[in-house]
């Protein structure tokens, strides 16, 4: 026991759950907590963004790319609800975050008095945007609820958590109890013998079984390659599970793929999957056994019947599946090699009707390297990446998922930065989404975080725009954008900026950005692209 405040007890509680980076913005709530981080700076590192919503799109860059805890202080009413777009952004991606919030004080919360930042029912609205929300009621329990709050995040499916302590508890001096550690990996349910030994029956007797990775299969590459390599059977990855398999492999292909893939298998093994889009839009048949693996048990209850389950952490599920499979398995795997020779044919084929599109991600892959981060916006450029960009490695294609939150890259692509250290990271937003953290600019000149922000400039909601042009006879309407001189701006904010109009000229400004130690902005003079929707929509092929 000692004698700490509340802010005190946070900031070591933090440290003890192996915390070395926090986003964050002051305020009246939070000074003991901003106070108690200045005196750990040794061991605690306080990143400050513009924006609350740019503290949550850094938490969860940082947390995409290292796989560790994003930490976000808000205080709390607009603080939290500036914050919001970021943190559902994390919930729909998975990704381990944990916000903070500071609150009034105790005795007036929720009593409709009016004061500072007060929102009706703050734990309530919280509770829509997370895994599990909680508050601390006395300094005592600070460390405990601490706990609590990571070891939620850490059970089966991560996803954001939120915690909130009233401003009187964490400014005043009390006894508090040591700190207490949170489980520090991931803490997966037990595996049921009879759900292995079902699913590993089901893919013995498969003619063309299919693994569709999805998000939760990322971190279990090894495991994923050796299953898939003996049954042959291909892996097709979701744009959340790409570099679960490095795409040079020759069982992986993504969604492109997958879609020809979808129609010839008679098993489907899902592995960290919601599976449910595919089902919806590429059709399901009696004929088609699917097997679905996940941490999560609410999304093995999510689809129809007949599906076989089996609950589960990723990798210790596949690697259990193998000797099972291994007892049931008489014959080699096929030679599926033409077979995936015609459909990466096909697939080529079909991304040369986007090939500027195709050539442009091809020059960003190329220049990032094998390790180089993408974090891509809603742009035109990333419809056609979760086909047209190779990902080698996990954690490298960032993305807000199925969330589509338009504007996030900018700040996320400084979270994903420092976790990265010596890789290069790009953000990859459009002229309309850069504009809604543009602000951030000044956070990645403050902390030198050496981003490079590729701007692509069409001057309108390019999307949007093509979608009401195209399904609603031409009557496009408040999507062409006035937007500032990107170059001067950037300088504006002491970052060089360069402009370019070609995949070559972005080669060598690429090149110069990333030998540069700081942050750096590239506007590109986009012209209009090739539609990248056929790639994303595609008629039914089963059913």
């Amino acid at each position: 026991m000692r004698k700490l405040t509340g802010g005190e007890a946070i900031v070591e509680s933090l440290i003890a759950q192996g915390v070395d980076t926090v986003f964050g913005l002051p305020g009246a709530q939070l000074d003991p907590v901003f106070a108690a981080l200045h005196d750990r700076q040794s061991r605690i590192r306080i990143v400050h963004s513009r924006h609350e919503q740019g503290c949550a799109y850094m938490a969860f860059g940082y947390a995409e790319a290292s796989g560790d805890l994003g930490v976000l202080l808000v205080v709390p009413g607009p603080g939290l609800l500036n914050a919001a777009a970021g943190i559902v952004t994390g919930y729909a991606c998975n990704t381990p975050m944990l916000c903070l919030a500071g609150q009034g004080r105790a005795p007036l919360i929720g009593r409709g008095f009016g004061i500072l930042h007060e929102i009706p029912n703050q734990l309530e609205t919280a509770r829509g945007l997370v895994k599990w929300a909680g508050k601390i009621d006395h300094a005592s329990e600070i460390p405990a609820r601490m706990a609590e709050a990571v070891g939620k995040l850490r059970e089966g499916r991560s996803r954001p958590v939120y915690l909130e302590c009233p401003f009187d508890l964490a400014k005043a001096p009390a006894t508090i109890p040591a700190p207490i550690p949170a489980p520090s990996a991931r803490v997966a349910p037990p595996l049921d013998e009879e759900e292995i030994a079902a699913a590993a029956e089901v893919l013995a007797q498969a003619e063309c079984p299919l693994i569709m990775a999805g998000g939760g299969a990322r971190q279990a590459g090894p495991e994923l390659q050796a299953l898939a390599e003996r049954l042959g059977a291909p892996v097709a990855m979701s744009e959340n599970g790409l570099g679960a398999l490095d795409c040079r492999h020759p069982l992986a292909f993504t969604p492109a793929g997958a879609y020809r893939w979808w129609a010839k298998a008679d098993a489907v093994l899902a592995v960290g999957t919601r599976l449910f889009p595919t089902l919806m839009a590429w059709g399901r048949d009696r004929n088609l056994k699917i097997v679905k693996l996940d941490i999560d048990a609410a999304e093995l209850r999510r689809l129809p019947p007949p599906i076989q389950s089996v609950h589960g952490e990723a990798g210790e599920a596949l690697a259990a599946l193998a000797p099972a499979l291994e007892v049931r398995l008489k014959r080699k795997p096929p030679d599926r090699s033409e077979a995936a020779a015609a459909i990466r044919k096909e697939v080529a084929e079909e991304l040369r009707g986007i090939a500027p599109l195709a050539e442009l991600l091809g020059v960003l892959r190329q220049e990032l390297g094998e390790g180089g981060i993408l974090v891509a916006d809603l742009t035109q450029l990333y419809f056609a990446a979760q086909d047209a960009f190779p990902v080698h490695r996990p954690r490298t294609f960032i993305h807000p998922s199925y969330q589509g939150t338009l504007g996030h890259a900018a700040a996320t692509a400084l979270g994903a930065k420092l976790a990265a250290g010596g890789e290069p990271v790009v953000a990859l937003a459009g002229d309309g989404g850069f504009l809604f953290t543009v602000q951030e600019l000044a956070t990645a000149a403050q902390y030198g975080i050496g981003a490079t922000f590729l701007v692509m400039n069409d001057g309108a909601f390019g999307n949007v725009k093509r979608i009401l042009q195209n399904d609603y006879g031409g009557r496009a309407i408040c999507t062409d954008l006035r937007n500032p001189d990107f170059v001067k701006l950037a300088e504006s904010f002491g970052l060089p900026g360069r402009r370019v109009d070609s995949p070559e000229s972005l080669s060598r400004a690429l090149r110069e950005s990333f030998a540069e130690s700081g942050p750096a902005l590239i506007e590109y003079r986009a012209p209009e692209f090739p539609s990248p929707w056929p790639l994303r929509f595609r008629a039914p092929v089963r059913g």
